[in-house]
């Protein structure tokens, strides 16, 4: 996969954000970063988005 999950601190708080691009809405032109505290969050919450934002019905 071409997007790594990040890490960055968080100004106001003592912790660490995980995030990650979503590469279907880059495709189409739009910045939409998934987030989390752990990898594990970030990659559960990528499949979340993925399934309710980018899957069509195909009947």
């Amino acid at each position: 996969m071409e997007n790594k999950i990040k890490k960055r601190k968080l100004e106001d708080k003592p912790q660490f954000q995980f995030y990650i691009s979503c590469p279907v809405c880059k495709k189409e032109g739009i910045k939409k970063e998934i987030t989390g505290t752990s990898s594990k969050h970030v990659e559960s919450n990528l499949d979340a988005h993925l399934k309710l934002k980018h899957t069509r019905d195909k009947k």
